[in-house]
């Protein structure tokens, strides 16, 4: 409790002078005893008790009423949390005071004395109690520090990430509890404080109007699927607490201290539905120059558990038509355990469960009409389930692969979710884009005509001339490149090729700087008998060749994000790149300027590797393949049948490099939320295109010369693009997957995120220190006491006038009784004379 006018208090004083003047005004009555009236002794002894007891009632009202008088003009004012405690004392103390008065009674009724002791001494005991309980509450009060109603500036941070839709319960997640701790916080302080709301959204905080305001802000924040990371959401919120004038300043931050909420790298740029795990790296928070508390407010939990799609990888992005494409999927379960702050890596006890997954493959319908807003609403094709496969998970992994049926030309929109429920949904569910393409056309340069047969047989598996074939494949020698127009084709391989004329490399590198996509196999063929440099930079000048003696060497892969490499790498158990060996290779002069994602095992020579060569660009191998023939065949043994591999792995490489270099792996396609998309069009293609997104209302879109930019997506879906005649495009976007994963802060991370800056860390909020002079806005007791001293002077004059009535009847009986006794004196004295 607390008084805004505390001298006041000594108006109390004046309660003693109701005491002071009785004792003053009390008259001793002379006592006169006539023998005629000694019946009438025991009936005024009687009546004087009964007018003292009324006496005393009332001179204990009027010092009530002076004394609350004195304390209401004091205006004290109490925590609306401790109201509960000050009603339960002043209850208790009032039972106390009601057991002493029934003693009391007792006695002077002369009843079982005992009986009279006990509830005297009953009611002693509880106004004790209730007085010791009110002196505790005064002085140890539920908060740290007594609300005082100052005003302070508040900023509220409230996560609302992915992991945020983590549900707790049937009817509320994370998000919906952070913002009733939120809405909690807000009544806890003065109206006059000032508020700020901030989310993980880019939006810039400001402070609120008014507290409706906010309130109203905090009803629309909703979850987002583009979270900015915390610490940068931290440094906002204390930036625009510094521009306050108010001393007292504090921030809130709502999270369930997840690490990815934390992350400061950026987005992944590798395709969604190849998601991985990103590298936690944690933010240093920028000290507040002036004093800002910052509350920590945990949301999250030490027993956490979540299963999700990990990586699903499309094996043909572009498959042709009518040929059914395969689908990589792979599950993971994370599972929270250990104390408070646990960190990544930690196992719940018993380490991982043994259980299993049903995945599920579903496709819209091909529709040229669909999407389209029909009724005020967008009507989306019917989606349709394909395949499902059932995943078994061990250690926290498993995978199964899916079947995509065979469709027709165009753009097709798929889903891949886990069926079974879990608490946190959004990462169950994978969206992809597969584009099924006619035949692109491709040149294959190789002076032995059974390599080309070979490499024919390679690109197209079902033969040249069927309706599956992804690739038009022509071939040439050399010197035929010579007479030959380039612009028609979408990639070009040289295998094992001679060093080209100087028309034919000119005509070579113009094509690759306009766009061009160009593979090169190097072997002996280059070298025309000479050791000397290949004066070619092109292929970046080989310089010579390297020989290793048996068991030669092999790959080592250095780049496995490529997306001619992802194929590979996903593969379980890894590829068995050690089982090919590599004998000689070529080291080319300028490998600064390559990207390298092969190179050979124990140098720092470049194996597979490619550069950018202005709007076009090279993938360059340095060692040939396949290696078949007389001259190649000393040089590795890359495809030779291995019985470590159910496959053969450069098979695949060369296939998936084609694919690349065609423009069949199309990322574009399949990106992260975040990430801008720019999609390629054909000349042919409409300037204008209706977007659909999975939030919101279809937007138009405008087309620049050969490309359309739709934006960033900012929400996981299927984002549809309509032409005017309507042509289909589109792509899809997901959350990155390290996103959304649960392991939480430990507590180093958090001394090296905030360093030296003051925070508090809490769960609930009973732990919550409101030294920053917070709280919820006092009660004044000022409106109740003039209640209560308004009773009281009503209960005291009713008394006063009975007794005044009271006591003028009595006066009058007296006045009646008197002329009798004084006319009985003169008989009495005059009789014995």
């Amino acid at each position: 409790m607390t008084f805004l006018n505390g001298t006041l208090l000594i108006a109390c004083a004046a309660a003693l002078v109701p005491i002071v003047l009785h004792f003053i005004g009390k008259r001793e009555p002379q006592r006169i005893v006539f023998p005629a009236v000694q019946f009438l002794t025991k009936r005024i002894e009687t009546t004087r008790r009964r007018f003292q007891i009324k006496r005393w009632v009332l001179l204990a009202l009027r010092v009530a009423m002076i004394g609350g008088l004195g304390l209401a003009l004091a205006q004290p004012q109490i925590d609306r949390a401790d109201l509960g405690t000050w009603l339960s004392a002043s209850a208790l103390a009032l039972f106390g005071l009601l057991l002493i008065g029934l003693a009391v009674w007792g006695f002077l009724r002369q009843h079982d004395r005992w009986l009279g002791w006990g509830l005297g001494s009953l009611g002693l005991i509880l106004i004790v109690i209730a007085f010791g309980w009110t002196i505790a509450a005064w002085r140890w009060p539920a908060n740290s520090s007594p609300a005082k109603g100052t005003p302070a500036a508040v900023a509220i941070l409230l996560d609302n990430g992915p992991t945020s839709s983590y549900q707790e319960t049937a009817e509320r997640n994370r998000f919906e509890k952070g913002r009733e701790f939120a809405s909690w916080i807000i009544g806890r302080y003065s109206r006059t404080s000032r508020f700020a709301l901030l989310d993980r959204s880019s939006r810039p905080g400001a402070f609120a109007m008014d507290v409706d305001s906010l309130q109203r802000s905090l009803e629309k924040i909703a979850i987002i699927d583009t979270p900015r990371p915390l610490g940068e959401r931290i440094d906002a919120a204390v930036a625009l607490l510094q521009t306050s004038d108010l001393a007292q300043k504090s921030l809130f931050v709502l999270c369930d201290l997840a690490q990815s909420g934390w992350n400061a790298a950026e987005h992944s740029q590798s395709p969604a539905i190849d998601s991985r795990s990103d590298p936690v790296m944690l933010p240093s928070i920028t000290r507040p120059e002036k004093d800002v508390t910052i509350y920590l407010v945990d949301l999250g939990a030490d027993d956490d558990r979540n299963r999700f799609l990990e990586n699903v990888t499309l094996i043909d992005p572009t498959p042709p038509p009518e040929s059914p494409a395969t689908l990589l999927v792979s599950a993971g379960e994370e599972m929270v355990g250990g104390k408070v702050g646990a960190g990544q890596g930690d196992q719940a006890p018993g380490g991982w469960s043994k259980s299993e997954l049903t995945v599920q493959l579903r496709l819209f319908r091909s529709d040229d009409s669909l999407p389209a807003v029909r009724d005020g609403k967008v009507q989306y094709p019917e989606l349709r389930t394909n395949d499902r496969a059932t995943i078994r998970i061990r250690q926290g992994h498993g995978s199964a692969s899916l079947t995509i049926p065979p469709l027709g030309l165009g753009i097709h929109h798929g889903i891949i979710e886990l069926l079974d429920p879990d608490p946190l949904m959004c990462d169950n569910r994978r969206f992809f884009t597969i584009q099924v393409t006619t035949p692109r056309k491709i040149l294959v340069v190789c002076d032995d005509l059974d390599t080309r047969r070979i490499l024919s047989a390679m690109l197209n598996p079902h033969g040249e001339g069927d309706a599956r074939c992804e690739y038009q494949i022509a071939s040439a020698t050399m010197e035929q490149l010579l007479d030959m127009p380039l612009d028609g084709y979408v990639a070009i391989g040289l295998f094992n090729p001679r060093l080209p004329s100087p028309p034919i490399r000119g005509a070579l590198d113009r094509w690759v700087a306009e766009g061009g996509q160009l593979f090169v196999a190097l072997g002996p063929a280059i070298d025309q008998g000479t050791p000397t440099s290949v004066p070619w930079p092109l292929i970046g000048n080989p310089q010579r060749i390297w020989r290793i003696p048996d068991p030669g060497s092999f790959a080592e892969v250095m780049q496995d994000n490529h997306s001619a490499m992802m194929q590979l790498t996903q593969i379980p158990g890894g590829a068995p790149w050690s089982a090919f060996r590599i004998y000689h290779y070529w080291q080319i002069t300028d490998q600064a300027n390559w990207q390298t994602m092969l190179r050979v095992a124990g140098t720092s020579h470049l194996l597979l590797g490619e550069s950018m060569q202005q709007a076009g660009r090279v993938i360059l191998l340095t060692t040939p393949l396949p290696a078949l023939d007389d001259q190649t065949r000393p040089w590795n043994d890359l495809m030779a049948v291995s019985s470590t591999g159910a496959w053969e792995v450069y098979v695949v490489l060369l296939q998936q490099i084609f694919e690349d270099l065609s423009g069949g792996l199309q990322v574009s396609l399949n990106t992260t939320v975040g990430n801008p998309v720019v999609l390629n069009l054909p000349s042919t293609a409409p300037r204008r295109w209706q977007l659909f997104s999975p939030a919101g209302s279809p937007v138009l879109v405008e087309s620049s010369q050969s490309t359309v930019v739709p934006g960033t997506p900012l929400a996981a879906g299927h984002y549809w693009l309509r032409g005017n005649d309507r042509e289909n495009l589109g792509y899809s976007a997901n959350l990155p997957l390290a996103g959304t994963r649960l392991a939480r802060l430990a507590e180093a991370d958090l001394r090296s995120i905030f360093g030296e800056t003051k925070y508090q860390l809490l769960r609930d909020r009973e732990e919550i220190d409101w030294g920053d002079g917070g709280g919820t806005e006092p009660l004044p007791l000022y409106p109740l006491l003039m209640l209560f001293l308004f009773g009281i002077f009503i209960l005291e004059s009713i008394l006063a006038n009975r007794l005044s009535q009271g006591k003028r009847h009595s006066s009058l009986a007296r006045t009646a009784a008197r002329p009798a006794i004084t006319a009985a004196s003169p008989r009495r004295s005059a009789a014995p004379s």
